[in-house]
């Protein structure tokens, strides 16, 4: 009997093993729920943001197509040098003003509080010269009573306010062959000349002026070459946008810069019984209130005097000067990165007009049966790859042919004179309305002044230029 009931040696050790085994597995899930719960409190107590450089390339390096065949139109990159030929490149304020001191140019001034696009609102206008004497060299000793610096942007463009200063600003090869707004009955009427209609346009600005995060209207690459001092990008790609920051606000964040505002968010204050908000501002982030921020990458880099960067289509991003900075900067589409524009554009429900390249692009809507504003992402896709211009500029490109190239060329004229006169017909055509559309408080002597200083600025001719570097020709 004794034998019968008696545990052999065999079966006390099993249960001790499994006894072993149940406290070991115990003490490893609490040992792991302990890691996790913290982690948990502190990831959320000390987030980070996750910041890496631009890539950065020397001038030269690269052909138009092998840069798009390496960065596509998914990562930021900033060329070294490649503006340094550039006759603007460190143009004095002074020799600025001589050429375009009479421009009419719009101002603005950064408010942290506002939700407007980049935070930038207060608009005035005035002359250039006047921009530069009170708000760039002699800002600190001027009676400035609101104590911000007002900074030039994007309202007028270049070819409007100074078209002589495209001779000193010529458009990097990387960039030339584009697609960009253009007037219809203009192109018809000169036999399809594509005069610009509002870019380029200027950035200027004094120490810490800046321009908060943002998207570019028609959610477009972007582009711009940097002549006088610095300024430090910190971008946001869309992909990276769209995942983790509720950008297009499905979740009622308060995201609202796919719209052209900014990400502002509210939280009920249970002590006060009210609503506190916070305004996103990606140079001093708050991450107790944009947690998110920690989830994407933020590329950064600082573009200096010569340098040039490229940014991939609907990249968010903010812009501060370091110190007295002025560039050019374009909006518009290349061949190469029609794809990855149509599906964003589509992606965000065609917002800010995106899928206007279609018209600019002289796309085949009648033979394709297709209307401009029914479009799908498969519509517009047909469109764009039906268009003889992109077919054109594709083929240059894949040919090896793009080049450094003034604005006048890229319109299609032979000599800036034509081009010139071209731009002035162009406005001359135009009624005010169309001129002045989005111009806040632009009036109609601003409007004549403008026609006049543009009109009798055709016969410049440049007498000094820089010899351009071989890789660029």
């Amino acid at each position: 009997m004794y034998n019968l009931v008696r545990p052999s040696r065999k079966r006390w050790k099993y249960r001790d093993e499994r006894k072993w085994i149940r406290t070991a597995t115990f003490f490893f899930l609490v040992l792991g729920t302990l890691s996790l719960v913290a982690r948990f409190f502190c990831s959320t107590s000390r987030k980070e943001l996750h910041i890496v450089d631009i890539p950065r390339i020397h001038v030269g390096t690269l052909s138009a197509k092998d840069f798009f065949d390496e960065f596509g139109d998914t990562t930021p990159v900033i060329i070294e040098g490649e503006v340094r030929h550039h006759p603007a490149y460190n143009m004095s304020f002074d020799k600025l003003k001589e050429l375009c001191g009479n421009a009419v140019v719009e101002t603005k001034v950064f408010d942290e509080n506002s939700v407007s696009w980049g935070g930038l609102e207060g608009t005035q206008y005035m002359l250039l010269s006047d921009y530069v004497d009170n708000h760039i060299l002699n800002y600190e000793n001027k009676d400035n009573k609101d104590g911000k610096p007002r900074y030039l942007t994007y309202g007028l463009g270049l070819p409007r306010i100074c078209p002589k200063l495209e001779l000193f600003t010529p458009v990097p090869k990387y960039v030339s062959l584009s697609v960009y707004e253009i007037d219809k009955k203009h192109y018809d009427a000169t036999g399809g000349k594509r005069n610009q209609n509002t870019m380029p346009v200027m950035f200027m600005g004094n120490k810490n002026t800046k321009t908060e995060m943002h998207i570019d209207g028609s959610l477009s690459p972007f582009w711009m070459s940097v002549y006088v001092g610095s300024k430090t990008f910190r971008v946001i790609t869309y992909k990276d946008a769209k995942w983790y920051l509720d950008l297009k606000n499905k979740r009622g964040w308060g995201n609202r810069i796919l719209d052209g505002g900014r990400w502002e968010r509210k939280k009920y204050n249970s002590t006060t019984r009210t609503a506190d908000s916070r305004i996103m501002e990606i140079f001093r982030p708050d991450l107790e209130w944009f947690p998110e921020l920690s989830s994407v990458t933020i590329y950064e880099g600082t573009v200096n005097a010569g340098d040039w960067i490229y940014l991939p289509s609907a990249a968010l991003h903010g812009v501060l000067n370091n110190n007295l900075s002025w560039g050019v900067t374009v909006n518009a589409l290349y061949p190469a990165v029609v794809d990855d524009h149509v599906s964003i554009c589509a992606d965000t429900g065609f917002k800010s007009n995106c899928y206007m390249y279609a018209a600019y692009s002289q796309c085949p809507f009648k033979e394709l049966n297709l209307s401009p504003k029914k479009l799908s992402k498969r519509k517009l896709r047909r469109c764009l790859q039906s268009s003889s211009m992109l077919k054109d500029l594709e083929l240059q490109l894949q040919d090896g042919l793009a080049r450094e190239m003034h604005l006048h060329e890229i319109a299609g004229y032979d000599d800036y004179e034509s081009w010139c006169k071209g731009q002035c017909s162009l406005y001359k055509s135009q009624t005010i309305e169309s001129f002045t559309h989005g111009l806040i408080g632009y009036n109609l002597a601003m409007y004549n002044h403008t026609l006049k200083e543009t009109c009798a600025q055709c016969d410049y001719v440049l007498e000094e230029k820089k010899t351009e570097y071989k890789w660029n020709s």
